[in-house]
């Protein structure tokens, strides 16, 4: 008894081995700020890593609901939860219980990364030990697994994703032959991993059936047992899942319609796009969804092995042939596991195959592309079997050589494993490190907005018509972050998936809000410009204040009756006399000008100083006709992109629904287009314009620097005339 409770607390005290490795990767890779609860500086990038924060900041202010997931500040009509702004709903659930002690602001998110570094290593670890106790050869095998550059590349971008540990126990639980608590370790497993993040879920499930499967065909597992676990499992899971806040979103918002955007290519493996100084980046497919660009939406094609790791590979290749027994016999025992790793390769390459820069599309059956559907960024599904890979190699070498061989070979490997991804993780380390901050960016300066932020209790950003609410609106982290700082409800949100219902509630409910003109006394009202004439055409009721500061159009509800509301001196009233043109005046459209009323943000690019460029091959504009019916003519003035190689843009003019005779422009700088101004204008009380660019062209083609916007007219002004 006491040698085996020596061996035992042996056995215990190694595990500090990859728990100190894992602790001291994150160091080298992370750096200590992110370790800080009260740093958000490196959490404030207007994307992914803010929708976590901000999803957990509204769920610790609202109170405990039923499911415990539910998030309704964040989103409000959207019906949000926690587990829709990927904000590890296994943290923001436990640390909310706790929330009265903790400081605020109180982030997670670095002490989750440390945690799945730890557990990385320890799991890898474990999973090593399956085949060897030798213990330089798992130390610096356990290098490999830690220094992964799919795994490293999620942080700073993904959280959750980082928690790739849960894909090593599930291949450690499948591997692993006798198993006496199979269905307490998979059952906390698939608990765990639903309260992490729902694509970990979906893999962590397709090894669980691949575990099943396999102890089926050993006779590890009764009938009894392939009946009663699954049903079990699905029960615990359903139960999670409900509390999570899963079931919020129906099932037809799942599928995204995007499936192969964020595919693999086929030389992935071997693409480290910039994370090696030694192997040059490889094009992806020009032209198809895949974009060349990693860091916009094809970073999920992101699997570089590392050059540790490809090095295994080819000397695990050298001698194939002695191991092909071996193999045999390997993949005869696991093959439901195989042919799930099969399904998650064919299901991260998707049907939009790349094969570095070449590239094809296999056409699905609609049923199977909305099912697949389901998983937009279908790349990470690679992962398990980068990791089984990784393993296999490892394992080739230790048949193949001999053990100094080994140790020696994997010594070197994971040298150059860390050294080389350093490219790589080093540059991810020094952003991670360059400011510490206890607040979200917000540019809203000026201090009308800490009152206007104490004074109302939600805040409404109205978006631009049509589509009146965004999936993304533009800026949505800053006014989410204002809402969090004053404990306000938002629509303001970003959500990985989205309530049909509530979003045509919440798209309705604010269409109905501005043609009525009834607005909510506690709310604070955000206007796009484009809805801003509208609003004030509709605003009937006295004492609502409809301004602009700071460059922001707001609606006050109750703010002239209010005894202690006070309007600072740069707050511009808008008023339909101050938004409608008059007879002669010229209206501009650059930053300042009244022209941003009338143009659509979807059509037009941002202003500049001098005006704005339309970015489309349509763009439109709508202007309100000066009172009295005495304006006959609108007159258009805009550059246009010409040039040598590109000497005119023809262009087709729409006049309220009317065409006019098609217009060439030739001259880049002033161009001129007068529009007669029909009956219907006047008693419209608007003129609508529409142009269709016949042949527009990005300046970077006809060599006028880098910018690849597609463009044609820019407009400078408008005046009405007699």
């Amino acid at each position: 008894m006491i040698m085996n409770y020596s061996g035992w607390q042996k056995q215990s005290l190694l595990y500090l081995v990859p728990i100190v490795l894992g602790a001291l990767s994150f160091f080298l890779v992370v750096g200590p700020y992110a370790l800080s609860p009260t740093n958000l500086a490196w959490l404030d990038n207007g994307f992914d890593q803010s929708q976590h924060y901000l999803g957990w900041a509204f769920f610790r202010d609202s109170p405990w609901s039923f499911p415990l997931g539910l998030n309704p500040k964040f989103g409000m009509d959207i019906s949000s939860a926690i587990v829709y702004s990927d904000s590890i709903p296994l943290l923001a659930i436990l640390f909310k219980g706790i929330s009265t002690f903790l400081p605020t602001p109180f982030q997670y998110f670095g002490i989750w990364i440390l945690a799945c570094f730890v557990l990385q290593a320890v799991f890898a670890w474990k999973l090593l030990s399956l085949f060897t106790q030798q213990f330089w050869l798992r130390l610096f095998a356990v290098l490999l697994f830690v220094f992964s550059p799919p795994l490293f590349w999620r942080i700073g971008m993904h959280a959750a994703l980082v928690g790739q540990w849960t894909i090593l126990a599930a291949l450690y639980l499948n591997l692993k032959r006798h198993q006496s608590h199979r269905l307490i370790a998979w059952g906390i497993l698939i608990a765990l991993t639903a309260l992490i993040h729902f694509y970990l879920l979906a893999m962590i499930l397709g090894l669980w059936i691949a575990s099943l499967g396999d102890a089926w065909r050993d006779k590890s597992v009764t009938l009894r047992q392939l009946i009663t676990e699954p049903l079990i499992i699905l029960i615990i899971l359903g139960l999670v899942t409900w509390q999570a806040g899963y079931f919020v979103v129906s099932p037809g918002a799942v599928a995204t319609q995007d499936y192969g955007i964020d595919r693999i290519n086929l030389l992935a493996l071997m693409n480290p796009h910039q994370w090696s100084y030694v192997l040059p980046t490889i094009p992806d497919v020009q032209g198809s969804l895949s974009d060349l660009d990693y860091t916009a939406r094809s970073y999920e094609g992101f699997m570089y092995g590392g050059l540790g790791v490809i090095t295994i590979f080819i000397f695990a290749v050298l001698n194939f042939r002695s191991s092909i027994a071996w193999l045999s016999a390997a993949a005869q025992r696991h093959l439901t596991l195989m042919a799930v790793l099969f399904s998650f390769s064919l299901l991260a390459i998707s049907n939009q195959i790349g094969i570095g820069a070449y590239g094809f599309t296999i056409e699905l059956p609609e049923m199977l592309y909305q099912l697949v559907s389901i998983f937009r960024a279908s790349g990470r599904f690679f992962w398990p079997v980068f990791y089984i890979l990784i393993l296999t190699a490892i394992i080739l070498i230790y048949k193949q050589y001999s053990l100094r061989a080994t140790l020696g070979l994997l010594m070197v490997a994971a040298i150059i494993q860390l050294l080389d991804l350093s490219a790589g993780y080093l540059p991810l380390r020094h952003r991670l490190m360059q400011s510490k901050s206890s607040e979200f960016r917000t540019e809203l300066t000026n201090p009308f907005w800490d009152f206007l932020g104490q004074h109302y209790k939600k805040l409404v950003r109205i978006p631009v018509r049509p589509e009146w609410v965004n999936v993304l609106p533009e800026n949505w982290s800053k006014w989410s972050a204002f809402s969090a700082k004053y404990h306000l409800a938002t629509n303001s949100a970003y959500l990985a998936r989205q309530s049909v219902l509530g979003l045509s509630k919440s798209n309705n409910q604010l269409k109905v809000t501005v043609l009525s003109g009834d607005y909510q006394r506690d709310t604070l009202y955000v206007l796009e410009n484009e809805v801003v004439l509208l609003a004030a055409e509709h605003l009937h009721t006295q004492d609502d204040l409809l301004g602009r500061i700071n460059g922001v159009n707001v609606l006050l509800p109750g703010w002239i009756n209010c005894a202690s509301c006070r309007t600072p001196s740069d707050f511009e009233i808008l008023g339909l006399s101050d938004l409608v043109p008059k007879l002669n005046q010229i209206i501009l459209f650059n930053q300042v000008g009244l022209g941003q009323y009338y143009l659509p943000r979807a059509d037009w690019a941002w202003p500049e100083s001098w005006g704005v460029w339309s970015k489309t091959n349509t763009a439109s504009i709508r202007l309100p006709v000066p009172k009295g019916n005495l304006a006959q003519q609108l007159i258009l003035t805009m550059r246009a992109l010409v040039a040598k190689e590109h000497p005119n843009q023809i262009i087709g003019v729409t006049v309220n629904g009317n065409p006019m005779e098609t217009v060439t422009l030739t001259n880049a700088e002033l161009n001129t287009l007068r529009i007669p101004l029909s009956a219907v204008s006047n008693q419209t009380g608007y003129v609508e314009v529409h142009f269709q660019f016949r042949n527009p062209i990005t300046p970077k083609s006809i060599g006028m620097g880098d910018d690849e916007r597609l463009l044609s007219i820019g407009l400078i002004s408008a005046v009405f005339v007699p």
